[in-house]
């Protein structure tokens, strides 16, 4: 009854609101059509984009995304160069140290660029989309360069290439295990070694175990948690040295791929209280979190380190609790109080601390 009494809606009210859905049509069709054209969208924080095939793939380290023109009206930018300089001072003093090997990075960069030598599942990406800014080094880029000659160029980038193929068969053949070096294999070794000395072999990122002490012993963590006597840490140190030496012979397919003649070692039989290790980097780990260590904890991420619920009831989980809570407290009541005073307080850095083995 109350609707046939309500007035009948006027033609202008009918024309609003027709104008209103076709707005609201247009304007989803827009959204949809410029959702289909996109290249590339982020998920849960993570990005992706598309590849030519139509499949999207993860996008990681924007920031060491090597930047390259995409017309060769823009080779006169030198992109790659500046991009390429820009990665390597974010190593360390590899520019300085390892000049010649940077060169060659930074001259086969180059050719990447001219060349083309790459695709859409490469980690490059065009200035408009680059993630930091290119020219902020410009002069120091082309400094850095400036020097090398037409014949020393031609050999760098022949250094370069090597150096990449050699990289790419490790990518290929290497069994990415947690006690693998991160430089390896016979090609890429010889050539390092040949050209840059036998200083750029060593790592210490050979081990998910030695990772995590080398990371806690350079908080203050590491002065108050001492190694269990039972862990053996001269043997884990010794093994760590031995494979950094010769990772041929503890590479898992070392003898099938004939990359060697002898007969591969395997670690776990020289190694067996490896899971103890685990145990006690995860106990450790889980308890800190990302509480003051030098470096954002990328250790958790690891499937290797056990989760809280297997290792709680541990005692070394429960001591490092502890510890950091008392931490906590303490600069809760001195937001200024500095570790010296930390360790003096708490009674000084403990016998066989992971501090001091990692000095070993």
């Amino acid at each position: 009854m109350e609707e046939l009494n309500r007035e009948p809606m006027s033609l202008v009210d009918v024309s609003t609101n027709l104008v209103a859905v076709c707005d609201f049509i247009i304007k989803n069709q827009h959204e949809n059509l410029t959702k289909g054209n996109q290249n590339e969208y982020s998920k849960n924080g993570k990005k992706y984009k598309m590849t030519s095939r139509g499949n999207f793939i993860r996008v990681q380290d924007e920031d060491k995304h090597l930047v390259l023109s995409e017309s060769y009206e823009d080779f006169k930018y030198n992109y790659s160069i500046l991009s390429c300089y820009h990665i390597l001072k974010q190593c360390g003093n590899l520019l300085k140290d390892y000049r010649q090997l940077a060169l060659a990075i930074i001259f086969t960069s180059r050719e990447i660029e001219l060349n083309k030598w790459h695709d859409d599942t490469s980690k490059v990406s065009s200035p408009e989309n680059a993630n930091y800014e290119i020219f902020s080094n410009e002069d120091e880029s082309l400094n850095y360069i400036s020097d090398i000659d037409s014949n020393t160029r031609s050999h760098l980038i022949l250094l370069g290439t090597m150096i990449l193929t050699a990289t790419k068969i490790n990518f290929f053949q290497t069994d990415h295990n947690v006690t693998s070096p991160s430089l390896e294999g016979y090609a890429l070794k010889r050539i390092m070694s040949e050209n840059f000395g036998e200083q750029s072999l060593t790592s210490l990122d050979i081990a998910l175990i030695k990772k995590s002490l080398v990371t806690i012993s350079n908080s203050i963590y590491g002065h108050f948690i001492k190694v269990p006597e039972n862990l053996k840490v001269k043997d884990l140190l010794k093994l760590c040295q031995d494979i950094e030496n010769d990772p041929l012979k503890y590479h898992i397919r070392s003898s099938s791929l004939m990359i060697t003649t002898n007969q591969s070692l395997e670690v776990s039989k020289l190694f067996p209280n490896s899971s103890q290790w685990i145990e006690f980097v995860s106990c450790v780990l889980q308890a800190i979190g990302n509480y003051r260590l030098h470096h954002e904890n990328k250790l958790l991420i690891s499937n290797k380190i056990l989760k809280v619920h297997k290792i709680k009831d541990k005692p070394v989980y429960k001591n490092t609790l502890q510890l950091v809570n008392k931490i906590k407290e303490m600069e809760r009541s001195n937001p200024d109080i500095s570790d010296e005073k930390i360790i003096q307080l708490l009674g000084g850095s403990v016998t066989n601390s992971i501090s001091q083995i990692c000095k070993m």
